[in-house]
């Protein structure tokens, strides 16, 4: 734990001075918490970090208390918290997991960017759920590690073994809703985005006070929708927040019809938002990765047409998929010797000299050149 403190400590000002990646996801995600607080509530945020969002919410909510493992976040925040006169949020400097709450004292938890950092993330949302009345809200939002590729999760080690990335739990989304429903928890809302997903769950029941019932009436009565039919938010809400090519759209809309298709989607930008919000300096190889893995699906899809044009056929028929992936990847052999090169650089970026270009492409280049062609199958085989 003195170690996770630690790092933390040492990326706090690079983590502070940094801009939020996303502006319009992140604002997306403060609207969706926004309009289920009430002037009442109690709210406990858990990783807090330099309280930006603790900040954002106060001006809600009755208080809030915001607790962090790194002392150097801490005093950002409080720092921040008197710039911004939030006179109802309190701070303080503890591990999460050594928190002893009374169960039912909490209206609102909020685990931002926590879960994947903590060793027990089921214990933690289970003690969040105990925390929390009845008719409770949960709100997170998690990196899902599970879903990088093994050979990513390698790089991710090596870092962790210079003190370049923190303690990281491996689950993915499937995982983090079981986690959920074991402890009790109902998922309202869910806003899936590719640098991870946000939940709003709520603890069965209801507590609400008079003062509650009355403060809301005086406000007049907000329409919602029940649970089961409340609409969800997904990529096609935010995807137009980053930087895409308009193929790059396409083929992120063409991942939410399948979800196997396009995991190296995934994959990359998973780690692209993982490295970015540790401050190790490494965003750019990883960009760049992620464009050249972007550039290799454009180029695999554009194959097709020309395909069918070259065999003078009006569209290539399904049976011929094999055939129509081996005249794709052919041509796109440059696009694929950029990934490759681009991922290497990421290798190094990360290892310094613990290991070789020689040694990471001898372990690892026949995988990456195997999942690309697996993924070129796949986005054939959608495109015949």
């Amino acid at each position: 734990m003195q170690d996770q403190a630690a790092f933390w400590d040492r990326a706090s000002r690079k983590y502070a001075a940094s801009p939020v990646k996303d502006g319009a996801a992140y604002e997306r995600k403060l609207s969706l918490t926004r309009r289920l607080l009430e002037p009442e509530m109690t709210v406990l945020e858990l990783g807090c970090g330099t309280g930006t969002t603790a900040i954002h919410h106060a001006p809600f909510v009755k208080t809030i208390h915001a607790v962090d493992l790194s002392s150097k976040m801490i005093d950002i925040a409080q720092h921040r918290a008197r710039e911004g006169d939030a006179r109802n949020i309190t701070f303080e400097c503890k591990p999460v997991e050594a928190l002893a709450l009374r169960d039912q004292s909490q209206d609102v938890v909020m685990a931002h960017s926590i879960l994947h950092l903590v060793p027990d993330p089921a214990h933690l949302i289970s003690q969040a759920y105990r925390w929390l009345r009845p008719g409770g809200l949960f709100i997170s939002n998690t990196s899902c590690i599970g879903e990088v590729s093994p050979w990513m999760r390698g790089i991710i080690l090596l870092g962790q073994a210079i003190r370049q990335v923190p303690f990281l739990s491996v689950f993915d989304r499937d995982q983090l809703l079981r986690f959920m429903a074991q402890s009790g928890f109902q998922i309202e809302e869910e806003m899936r985005i590719k640098f991870g997903t946000f939940l709003i769950a709520r603890k069965p029941g209801s507590h609400r006070a008079q003062a509650g019932v009355s403060s809301r009436a005086s406000r007049g009565s907000r329409s919602r929708k029940p649970p089961e039919t409340r609409r969800r938010s997904t990529d096609t809400d935010v995807k137009n927040t980053g930087r895409m090519t308009s193929n790059s759209v396409r083929l992120i809309e063409s991942y939410h019809r399948e979800t196997e298709e396009l995991v190296m989607v995934r994959k990359i930008t998973g780690v692209v938002a993982l490295v970015m919000v540790t401050g190790c300096g490494l965003g750019q190889p990883i960009q760049a990765a992620d464009n050249a893995n972007a550039h290799y699906k454009a180029c695999i899809i554009d194959q097709v047409p020309l395909y069918s044009a070259r065999e003078r056929i009006g569209e290539a028929a399904p049976q011929k998929t094999e055939e129509v992936t081996e005249f794709a990847v052919s041509k796109c052999m440059a696009q694929e010797d950029a990934y490759v090169a681009a991922m290497t650089a990421v290798a190094m970026a990360m290892t310094g000299d613990l290991v070789s270009p020689e040694k990471f492409l001898e372990d690892e280049e026949a995988t990456m050149r195997h999942d690309l062609h697996a993924m070129a199958a796949r986005l054939v085989d959608r495109s015949l």
